[in-house]
């Protein structure tokens, strides 16, 4: 990591994955991928690391907690490895700020001051009704659950007492969890 020349200024900030990409030959063990990112020292934990990464990624035995081995990523350039050193002295001065939290934004890129106040108000209730994972809304009847697999689901959707849709999952979607990164 030193020879990274990651700036004062930054910490490093570990991401676990899970591993999926194990060879033909290696046994099936539990096996996590750290990807690494750089954060700068803002103060605030919602401050955007991805806007940095670190082209290594460590990849861990969860079962005996060792690392397994640290893989090397491609930085661009002829040879395409760190060892050909295709990155510049210091790793990170290609990259910019990306900030989306308002506080961290720079010059006029923070909240917008030209919108009027909405109010959403229902004087006579809502218009629909939960009752645990069942949702009616106008003609609309479904449930909607969640699984750690594919995340949120939509199912037994019906319209107008007519079956539209058995199941409806986003399963390919990623967004950040309410669990933080492991710092170093």
């Amino acid at each position: 990591m030193a020879a990274l020349n990651i700036p004062n200024d930054f910490e490093l900030i570990v991401e676990p994955w899970p591993y999926g990409g194990l060879d033909v030959d290696e046994p099936n063990l539990r096996y996590f991928q750290g990807l690494c990112f750089a954060q700068r020292k803002t103060g605030n934990p919602d401050s955007n690391f991805y806007a940095f990464p670190i082209p290594l990624i460590p990849v861990m035995d969860t079962l005996t907690k060792t690392i397994v081995r640290v893989d090397k990523l491609p930085t661009g350039g002829i040879g395409d490895g760190l060892s050909e050193k295709t990155h510049g002295e210091h790793i990170l001065e290609h990259c910019v700020d990306s900030e989306y939290v308002p506080e961290l934004l720079s010059g006029n890129q923070g909240l917008r001051e030209d919108l009027m106040p909405l109010s959403v108000i229902q004087p006579s209730g809502p218009s629909y009704t939960v009752q645990d994972s069942l949702v009616e809304w106008q003609n609309w009847r479904f449930r909607v659950g969640f699984n750690p697999r594919e995340g949120a689901t939509i199912h037994d959707v019906w319209y107008d007492n007519r079956s539209v849709l058995y199941r409806l999952s986003v399963s390919e979607m990623v967004s950040p969890s309410r669990h933080r990164p492991q710092r170093r």
